[in-house]
Parts: structure tokens; sequence; C-alpha cells
């Protein structure tokens, strides 16, 4: 459909305003980007969950229907889905949708699937997570067509297709909006090891605070290390790194505005993300694109050795982490996508449905 007019986005949450800039910043930065680029465009988002306590507002004049489902489950979760459902369609009604995109396989995957069927127009699903995992009841709901189905990285789409026989057509990975980053920071950087993300046991930040303390007991007694995030494991990461006596190594930020954290990133020299799963670590791309060194488990996409360090586990990470603090280190950006690049891809694959 060239040229189509109105475009309808379904998530499980939204920033609840221009401010709420740690809520998705990678999902703000996308649709941020489709409605610079295609300001002819109507955006309408329909998010089921979050913010809790809003129902219709504008977030960069862009009309956004929350259900305040607050992931309630049971019958709850099923009466957001049919609000939702109903929701759609009264938009439809008021100024014809010609497009229903959900972002993740969720229960906003499964109203916009039936938002789409009623109103007849195309629908299209980008799983941006853990949603292409084993166990996601929703993605036997939405049954997802293939050609109408992408996937933010190769391995994301290996793990959809070993959990349900499902292989997306579209590989589209995560992106970044370069003009947000402040100018690189190539010289003097204070901050030996940085990690950011959800204090969560996917993202395993308790290896992050035992590789601060092996590398302070093998002769790194100053190292500097600040962990940014928030979430359930904050106070037992608080009572690891106190019962460690490592407080004048690891400063645990809470969550911090965006640009704070791309401020640190700037100032970091090397980027650690120990996390045990990722769709397409948004964080990784930004930080190399911050000049930092990073090491993972998981892969990034990008293929500069001396930028990014693949570990098969925490002692590789040990070895390699040991290696880049005993050498002076050049800052460069690294750059794997743009959200430019990204929507200018999902627009086209819109288009043609």
């Amino acid at each position: 459909m060239a040229g189509f007019r109105h475009l309808l986005i379904l998530t499980p949450g939204f920033p609840e305003s221009e401010d709420d800039t740690t809520c998705l910043p990678y999902l703000q930065q996308f649709i941020l980007t489709y409605k610079q680029l295609h300001p002819e465009l109507k955006i309408t988002i329909l998010s089921l969950h979050y913010p809790f306590n809003k129902s219709h507002y504008h977030w960069n004049s862009l009309p956004v229907y929350c259900m305040q489902g607050k992931n309630k489950h049971g019958l709850r979760r099923a009466y957001t889905i049919y609000k939702a459902y109903k929701q759609g369609i009264a938009i439809h009604k008021a100024d014809n949708i010609d497009h229903v995109l959900s972002i993740w396989i969720t229960d906003a995957a499964l109203a916009g699937k039936h938002i789409a069927q009623k109103a007849k127009v195309p629908f299209f699903t980008w799983a941006w997570g853990q949603d292409v995992k084993p166990g996601n009841k929703y993605l036997k709901l939405v049954n997802p067509n293939e050609d109408h189905l992408a996937v933010m990285s190769a391995f994301q789409n290996n793990i959809l297709k070993l959990s349900y026989g499902i292989e997306a057509k579209h590989i589209i990975p995560n992106g970044i909006m370069t003009e947000l980053f402040p100018p690189l920071n190539t010289g003097k950087r204070d901050i030996d090891l940085l990690a950011v993300g959800s204090l969560i046991p996917l993202k395993q930040y308790h290896l992050f605070i035992e590789l601060v303390k092996w590398l302070k007991e093998n002769g790194h007694h100053k190292i500097n290390a600040i962990l940014v995030g928030d979430g359930e494991l904050l106070y037992e990461l608080k009572s690891m790194i106190t019962g460690y006596a490592l407080e004048d190594n690891i400063t645990l930020t809470g969550a911090l505005p965006y640009a704070r954290v791309l401020d640190l990133m700037n100032n970091a020299k090397i980027f650690v993300h120990p996390s045990s799963y990722e769709g397409h670590s948004t964080v990784m791309l930004e930080a190399m694109y911050s000049g930092c060194k990073t090491v993972a488990f998981l892969p990034s996409g990008v293929n500069d050795e001396n930028s990014f360090m693949l570990c098969n586990d925490i002692e590789s990470m040990k070895v390699k982490v040991t290696e880049l603090l005993a050498k002076p280190l050049q800052y460069k950006r690294v750059i794997y996508a743009t959200w430019d690049e990204n929507v200018k891809r999902i627009h086209s694959i819109l288009s043609s449905l």
C-alpha cells in the first residue's frame, strides 16, 4: 500500500510524557525518527499497560491511548486486550487506519491482529526481545505470518525458529539516534568499567560485581566501576557490594535520565554487558558509538574486534578486561545501524503490503 496515511502502533507500554526518558528510549527514538522522516503520516499509539494513570494524552504531538492494564493477569488481562481492540476500532472509525504495527509479540500484538482483521488492513509484527523465547502463549495465539514478521537479529530469529518453527522474513536491528550523543571524548576517561540496564536476573549484574571484586584482588585496587539501573535486584546487589567491601570501587546509581547515561558512556573506558539474553542490545550499540570497548556474552552484530569482544563466560571476560586495562586505549565511534536506516526499511516493508 504505497503512500499510506495512518499508522497504528501497539505496544505493552509507552512513556507518560516527553520527560519520561528512561521508559523504552529505543521505542521513543524509533517513533520520533518515523515522525521526522514522514511528517505526512499520522501515527497513533495504543499502549496496553503503562502509563498506569493516563488514558489519553499527546506525546511529541502524537496521540497516545493507554488501556491502563497495569500488567494484571487473568480476567483483567483479557479485559485489557478487549479494551484495546475496542479502542483500535474506534480510532479506525474516526480516521481510517491503513496499517497496524505491533512492537513485541505480546497481548498488544493479539489486540493488534484483531484490530487489523476487523479494519481489513495489513498487520505487521516486530519482535524486540524475549518474546521469541519458549513459553510465549501470545506468539501461538497471534500466529504471525512470516512475511509480515521482523526480528532484531539473526540470533533472535534462530531462537524463534527453534522455539516455534517460525522464521521471520525480515531482520531489522536496533538503532541509535546519533544526534543525541555528546561530542566524542577521545581524551582521558575516568570510569574503568560501566554497566547499564534493568537490575533483573536476566541481566546477571552479580557477575559485574564479581568481575570488579576479582580485578581488585588482582592488582586493580582503585578500579572505578559504575552500575546504572533499577529493578528487583537493587537491594540484593547493594548487599553484595557491601559484603565484598567494594563501596569505594562500585557506584550503584539507580535509574538515570537518558542524556546522563550517554554522558557516562562518553567517560567510560570499558562497557560490560553480562546479560544472558538480548534480542539485539541497544545499550551495546550506544556504548560502542560512545567509543567504549565493549565486552559481552552475546553477539552485537559488530565485526570490529578492537571495539567488541565476545566472551564465552566470566573467566574469559576477566581475561579480556585485564588485557584492555593494561594498555592505552584509543576511543572511536563504531556504528552498526541508525534509526534513520531502520525506519526507511520498515516503512518500505509496510508500503509494500
